[in-house]
């Protein structure tokens, strides 16, 4: 690797001095002479050139990843980027979750963006389609609308079933709109915590605002079972079941 010079010293691209000429260390940072760790952002974590990354994962970043590593120092790239926070950059993570905000919520957002990728998908048709809707069932179909709209690619399989199946149960009353989107949070949480989103392509920027936008519909949505209540369609909705 290409060393590089600092007041007299010579450094490594991850900071191991070569040439040691000063008490200030690489980046200008100084380092602890017992462990010869740099104690980033007042300590906030300790990086060691030896190993070139931290000892610790960054609390900061999404679900404590640090992105695509938990411990990696400039996310890889220390030529052209310092880190003296010790934090891993969050703008890119945030940029992410604005991006799939905005196209799973706006209609039309991208421009020139191509459509009908999403709702050629059956289980997006019938949530869509779908007469009498809940709360739940409408937000879930304006969602899947606006990514249509916007040129989104289809959720996985597993996932458009498990809408698909949620939001019948929310239409047919067998169960709140409020519940519809806790099950929901809990579908992609779980999704996450087992590795299948991942696997499937879902970057943890989109199972994040997954997660925040059904937490704040489970908010919303009690209004919404109140006032069905108080429509008496949620009576409605189960004798639909009482029916069947």
């Amino acid at each position: 690797m290409q060393a590089t010079t600092f007041r007299g010293c010579a450094y490594t691209p991850y900071g191991y001095a070569v040439k040691s000429g000063s008490s200030i260390g690489f980046n200008g940072e100084l380092q602890d002479p017992a462990s010869n760790l740099y104690l980033l952002g007042n300590g906030y974590r300790a990086f060691s050139p030896e190993l070139m990354r931290f000892n610790l994962p960054d609390e900061l970043s999404p679900f404590a990843e640090g992105n695509i590593n938990a411990y990696a120092y400039c996310q890889g790239d220390p030529v052209n980027r310092t880190d003296p926070s010790g934090a891993a950059p969050i703008l890119p993570f945030m940029q992410e979750m604005k991006e799939q905000f905005f196209t799973s919520f706006i209609r039309n957002y991208k421009a020139n963006a191509e459509t009908g990728k999403v709702l050629a998908t059956p289980y997006a048709q019938r949530i869509v389609n779908s007469p009498d809707k809940s709360f739940f069932g409408e937000r879930v179909a304006r969602a899947f609308i606006a990514k249509d709209s916007n040129g989104a690619l289809p959720l996985p399989e597993i996932l458009q079933q498990q809408y698909d199946t949620t939001v019948k149960s929310a239409n047919a009353g067998e169960i709140s709109s409020t519940t519809g989107h806790l099950k929901m949070a809990r579908n992609w949480f779980t999704l996450w915590e087992s590795g299948t989103a991942q696997k499937q392509g879902i970057s943890n920027a989109t199972a994040l605002t997954a997660l925040v936008s059904h937490s704040l519909g489970a908010m919303t949505a009690g209004l919404a079972d109140i006032g069905e209540l108080k429509t008496g369609m949620a009576l409605r909705r189960n004798t639909y079941i009482r029916k069947a």
